[in-house]
Formats: structure tokens, sequence, C-alpha cells
């Protein structure tokens, strides 16, 4: 494992067997709504520049499928190790996401607070349907809940709140 440097005080991790290949080019980081990626300004032709993303350089290193999003097993987007990638669609990269919601009061995903009944509520999305898993009167009871779910919705894609 090793490190490049990237701007804005960022670093990607990559295997040993990239980082040779990798450093000979100057990356930057590029804000994204999640975190941070590693890209570099590629010329592809004389005048003729792209965005190239350095997951995906090691992906297609590696022979995964770049037709599919490249997902990130940890969540983290500048943890570019082999071991930490794989091809998904996007339906399974959602499930996979580290964030809660922005209007989550109870700082676990799936668990908001009903006022109504002084209670923490659980609930999931799957195929743009939302599934109630009920009522809570612990907070941590609601998330096992939402976790369970997740787990059994998204197999190795879901990202639970207790791992």
């Amino acid at each position: 494992m090793k490190l490049i440097e990237l701007t804005k005080n960022q670093f990607a991790i990559v295997d040993d067997v990239d980082y040779e290949t990798l450093s000979k080019h100057k990356w930057h980081a590029k804000k994204t709504r999640h975190g941070y990626c590693a890209a570099r300004n590629a010329t592809i032709a004389p005048g003729q520049r792209k965005t190239e993303y350095m997951h995906i350089v090691i992906a297609e290193r590696c022979g995964l499928n770049t037709d599919m999003i490249i997902d990130h097993i940890d969540g983290d987007s500048l943890n570019n190790q082999r071991n930490n990638m794989r091809p998904a669609t996007n339906k399974e990269n959602c499930c996979n996401r580290l964030l809660k919601n922005y209007n989550n009061t109870a700082g676990l995903k799936g668990v908001t607070f009903a006022k109504k009944y002084n209670k923490w509520q659980a609930q999931i999305r799957h195929n743009g349907r939302r599934i109630w898993l009920g009522y809570f009167d612990d907070v941590y009871a609601a998330a096992r809940a939402y976790d369970e779910k997740a787990i059994e919705l998204f197999g190795e894609f879901a990202n639970p709140n207790f791992k």
C-alpha cells in the first residue's frame, strides 16, 4: 500500500503494483457529493483533454467491468486499492453509501424521531418504495431493524449502522 499526494491536503491509497504507473502523473482531489476522489486532466488528442479518474484507471488495469460504476467497498473514494473496488449498478452503489440523510436527527441511517408518538421510527427504501419497519422505544433498536432489513435487501452492498 502506498499513498499518492493530491491537492487540498488529500491522499489516495493505492496498491504497490499500481503506484509506479500512477505516480508518474499529477493527480488532484476532485470534490464530489460525498467527499473527494482522485482525478487528473489527461490529453486524449492535441487540444483535447478529459478528466481521468484514478479508480477507473486501476479498474481497467485489473480487468473490472468499467461499463458499470466502480464501487468503493469501504465507502472511501480515495481508497483505490484493488481489493476495495468492485463493479456495481447505480442502485447497488447507492445501497453502499455511508452518509445518512441531511435531515436525520438520530445520526443513524433509516432512523428518525416521530414527535407525534414520542418514539423512534425506522424505514428503508427499496426499488423506489418505502418499507416501513416500525416504531421503537430505543433508537438503537430502530437502527438494528434498519440494519437487518438492509442486509436482507442489499446483501454484500448493504452498509448497516452497526457492522
